[in-house]
Formats: C-alpha cells, sequence, structure tokens
C-alpha cells in the first residue's frame, strides 16, 4: 500500500513539472504574438508591482515590466522607482515623450493593456 502512495506522489509530482515545463514553452512560443494579441491587465495589478524588485507601470494606456530596466535606466533607478506601481505617463511623455530612442526603448518592456 505505502507503494501505492509514493508512486502515485511521484507520477502526481512528474506531471506537475512537465505541466509547467509546457506552459513555459507555450508562453515563449507566444511571445512573438503579445503585440497582435496583448494581454489585458487591471490598474489592481499593476499598482501591486510597485517595487524595484518588481517594477510596473503603466503608460498611455499601456503596461510595461520595468523591472530589468531600473538598474540600467541612464537617469538613475529612482527615475523608474517611482514609477512601480503607478500611472507613469506624465513622466515618461515630459520627459522623452516623442523621442524615437526612448519610445523603442519603452517598447521592449510592453507586457499588455491597461483594462
Amino acid at each position: 500500500m505505502l507503494k501505492y502512495f509514493i508512486l502515485t506522489g511521484v507520477i502526481f509530482f512528474l506531471g506537475c513539472i512537465g505541466e509547467s515545463e509546457t506552459n513555459v514553452v507555450d508562453d515563449i512560443s507566444n511571445a512573438d504574438d503579445l503585440l497582435l494579441n496583448p494581454q489585458t491587465i487591471s490598474l489592481s495589478e499593476v499598482e501591486i508591482h510597485n517595487i524595484k524588485s518588481d517594477c510596473w507601470t503603466h503608460i498611455r494606456g499601456k503596461v510595461y515590466d520595468v523591472t530589468s530596466f531600473v538598474d540600467g535606466h541612464p537617469g538613475g533607478a529612482n527615475n523608474i522607482i517611482n514609477l512601480c506601481g503607478v500611472d507613469g505617463t506624465d513622466f515618461f511623455v515630459n520627459k522623452h515623450g516623442g523621442n524615437p530612442k526612448q519610445e523603442t526603448t519603452l517598447e521592449k518592456y510592453y507586457i499588455g493593456e491597461l483594462s
């Protein structure tokens, strides 16, 4: 009987691992389609990503995960940290709006549309 429970546990564990690996592959293969089929993200979801190590912002109705850019921002990390979890539209537009280089950089961090 004990062998049955152990075997069942092992099969369940391996099934979970296989399932998570499949989801990762699906996510990666679908990454190119994100701009064509954007994910919808709520304001409350953006608001919980409000620290340096987990930093999302929304600008002009689009949501960006800028976590990996915080320390690389040429103007300093604090300029990005201040946007974590909040609407960064005014700051971004006043500082960079219309500048092709900054607009292109921002698009690299796009993850979806604000709902």
